[in-house]
């Protein structure tokens, strides 16, 4: 091989891994880029689930399956429907993010490995992709579970809801109810709303179209 071709060579080489560097380079931003897209959307699945379960949950303890009335849209609007869901969904990034912190931090010291007994395959199994996904869909669970659980406290004493109802026909709590009434209002799906009668205790279910009309009594439906 001649001078001219070695030094032709080398140039096609040098140029070649340029060209690899440059489309790296160029490539990472796209890579951050997809993965960011992944994160909202996992995200935002997480806060539709959250949203979906404390749904079920709150409407369960008013002895009404919210599934029979809803439709998918009224979940995919839980982000702004339960703001605590969106809450909720970041707060839990913050707390993996530095249960991870953590796990690296105590991972030099015995005893912490011994919560592993010690063992490689053990760890790998807890820290998993799987078992992510089973500490994800616990603590969606949970969080659902427990704000519905504040939720109703607030309801059943009294301190949230309050709303003045006029229905075109039909009665309400044995009273007619083309007269305005009060009533506490548990939520809504796009073709239902769902009072609560304290008095009675009793939950009624109304269609949209037979509403009248449906006012805060005081200005803001909390």
């Amino acid at each position: 091989m001649t001078a001219d071709e070695s030094r032709t060579k080398l140039e096609q080489v040098g140029t070649s891994a340029g060209a690899s560097a440059e489309g790296a380079s160029k490539g990472l931003p796209t890579l951050r880029t997809e993965h960011i897209g992944t994160v909202l959307t996992l995200g935002y699945l997480a806060v539709t689930c959250v949203g979906m379960i404390s749904s079920w949950a709150l409407y369960a303890r008013f002895g009404v399956n919210v599934f029979h009335f809803a439709q998918i849209g009224d979940f995919l609007l839980a982000a702004t429907a339960w703001p605590v869901a969106s809450l909720s969904v970041v707060l839990a990034l913050a707390v993996i993010a530095a249960l991870r912190r953590v796990d690296r931090f105590s991972d030099r010291y015995r005893w912490y490995r011994l919560m592993y007994m010690d063992s490689d395959s053990v760890r790998r199994i807890f820290r998993s992709k799987t078992a992510w996904a089973v500490y994800s869909g616990l603590y969606i669970w949970l969080a659902a579970g427990g704000h519905a659980d504040w939720y109703e406290r607030r309801l059943r004493s009294g301190n949230v809801g309050h709303v003045t109802v006029q229905l075109q026909t039909g009665t309400y709590g044995g009273r007619e109810a083309s007269i305005p009434f009060d009533a506490q209002l548990i939520g809504a799906t796009t073709a239902y709303v769902f009072l609560y009668d304290r008095v009675s205790g009793r939950t009624t279910v109304v269609p949209v179209e037979n509403l009248a009309s449906l006012v805060p009594a005081d200005g803001v439906v909390r």
